[in-house]
């Protein structure tokens, strides 16, 4: 099974959207998304619509790799 990748960056006037797959399908095993202004519009959004979706926090991230 193939897996895709999803990356929004969202702000209060805009969002870009990457996908990133081999075949150029749409189909998402799970979203995630670094946590903004608008994080808790698209996680009960995405989760309304049946996606596996994780929202994180930068700061956090980088204090769980830093050990690496």
């Amino acid at each position: 099974m193939m897996e895709y990748f999803a990356g929004l960056d969202v702000s209060l006037r805009s969002c870009a959207l990457c996908i990133v797959d081999s075949k150029g399908a749409t189909q998402f095993e799970r979203i995630d998304f670094e946590a903004g202004t608008m994080r808790q519009h698209l996680y009960l959004g995405l989760k309304a619509e049946g996606f596996d979706v994780i929202c994180m926090e930068a700061h956090g991230v980088r204090a769980l790799l830093s050990p690496r």
